[in-house]
């Protein structure tokens, strides 16, 4: 990369990018959105990194749509390739630094790094870059969200709610040839008797899952929001674009399973009686659409 387009790309980038470069730069690659969310959170917030993200600590646990927007612009740039991977269980996000970005990195950004800071940072990102997504987000949640007993009580008895109305809306508009939504239906299935089954563990159980479950409703809540306002499916079903919908959407719940199955809550959804979850026609369309997205296939 020459000089002269470090400085065009320097001029699209905002600064707060400094955090997502300097990680994707030392590990060369990150996988699943999951991880870079909180990779991100812990060096910029442990590290004491200026001019860093906005995260939402309470309601996304955490989570920043300015990362998530600036993968997009750096991605376009030339600076880091995004790429969806059909994993063994569920798609997921892979994000690798391009030559380009290593370029940049070292001549627009590094040269106004202190040593001071850049230790830290690396002191941070040595610290969590050795756990997988669904440890470290665990890690996440337990630091930075643990309430007080009554308080996740509360916000359980109130998830609940919120997540029976976005199943309300999900169930209105389902259709067959859409198997998107069958996914929807199951996984807000899964969190409703996940939280039943969380609600005699102890408290930092109960808040990791109900940080998680959040999460995930928010998404799915997002999702019903654009749907109810257009004529027709945003999906096109029809056209076959939902047989590859987003894989943050599955990040998130993979990360539900593995904490449910780890903490004797819920096994797998594909490891149990589904049957016992859902009625014989969701079960039966279930069925149909696990067969219809192929997850089994190895990345």
């Amino acid at each position: 990369m020459k000089t002269s387009d470090a400085i065009i790309a320097h001029a699209s980038v905002p600064e707060r990018a400094n955090i997502l470069l300097f990680v994707l730069n030392q590990l060369g690659e990150v996988t699943t959105e999951l991880k870079l969310q909180k990779l991100v959170f812990q060096v910029q917030n442990k590290a004491k990194a200026p001019g860093g993200y906005r995260y939402f600590k309470h309601y996304y646990g955490p989570y920043s749509r300015e990362l998530n927007i600036d993968t997009f612009t750096l991605m376009n740039g030339g600076l880091l390739e995004k790429k969806a991977i059909l994993g063994r269980e569920h798609p997921y996000w892979v994000f690798r630094i391009t030559d380009q970005g290593k370029a940049y990195f070292n001549q627009s950004i590094l040269p106004k790094m202190t040593s001071q800071l850049l230790q830290r940072m690396h002191d941070r990102l040595d610290e969590y870059s050795v756990y997988n997504h669904n440890a470290l987000a665990e890690i996440v949640y337990k630091e930075w969200k643990i309430e007080d007993p009554k308080r996740v009580d509360s916000e359980m008895q109130i998830l609940k709610g919120d997540l029976q109305a976005v199943m309300s809306f999900w169930e209105a508009v389902y259709f067959p040839e859409c198997p998107a939504i069958t996914y929807f239906l199951a996984f807000l299935e899964y969190s409703q008797e996940a939280l039943e089954k969380a609600s005699t563990k102890d408290n930092v159980i109960k808040s990791v899952l109900v940080r998680a479950c959040k999460e995930l409703n928010d998404i799915l809540a997002n999702i019903a929001q654009v749907c109810s306002k257009k004529d027709i499916c945003p999906i096109e079903a029809e056209k076959g674009v939902c047989q590859n919908p987003d894989p943050s959407l599955y990040e998130i719940f993979s990360f539900i399973e593995d904490f449910c199955e780890r903490n004797d809550i819920l096994p797998k959804l594909q490891n149990r009686g589904l049957n016992e979850l859902m009625t014989e026609d969701e079960y039966k369309r279930l069925q149909k659409t696990f067969k219809t997205f192929n997850i089994s296939s190895s990345s």
